[in-house]
Parts: C-alpha cells; sequence; structure tokens
C-alpha cells in the first residue's frame, strides 16, 4: 500500500476578460497582480506560466505544500477535448 500523499491545491482566479451574464466583464491581470502582490511581501512565487489552456503561478504554503493559482481560461477547444 502506497503512504498518503498530498501533491498540491489549485485555486482559480478569474484572471482573462470574461463578459458575466449581467453584462460587467471580469479584468484581465489578476494573475500578475496576485504575482506582484505575493513577490512585494517577500513571498517566493514563480512566474506567470502559460499552460496552454490556463495560466498559472506557484507558491508553497508554511508546510511545503505546493499551492497553485490558476486562471479558469482561456480553456479547452473543441478540438482539444478527446473524443467519444
Amino acid at each position: 500500500m502506497l503512504p498518503k500523499t498530498f501533491f498540491h491545491s489549485r485555486f482559480t482566479i478569474y484572471d482573462l476578460p470574461t463578459l458575466w451574464t449581467d453584462g460587467r466583464f471580469i479584468p484581465a491581470g489578476k494573475l500578475r497582480a496576485w504575482h506582484d502582490y505575493l513577490t512585494g511581501r517577500g513571498v517566493p512565487c514563480t512566474e506567470v506560466m502559460d499552460r496552454t489552456y490556463f495560466k498559472s503561478l506557484y507558491i508553497r504554503d508554511p508546510d511545503g505544500h505546493i499551492v497553485e493559482l490558476a486562471t479558469e481560461g482561456p480553456g479547452f477547444s473543441p478540438e482539444a477535448l478527446p473524443a467519444g
């Protein structure tokens, strides 16, 4: 039996301009703002990484666990989804 492990937690940051149903837009750049906020307070984190289907940055919590802050989009195109 394998020991119990914990890899990482992911939190969604609404970063890319997205139209809400009430007509408001979520502003772009919030993931970059989080990067600047964290590094400005001495918290080590990665640069914003382009993961093709979303963007993310990573930090470690005080116990050393990886925490991912990631955008919801741009998302998957229908062509990128598995058939079936």
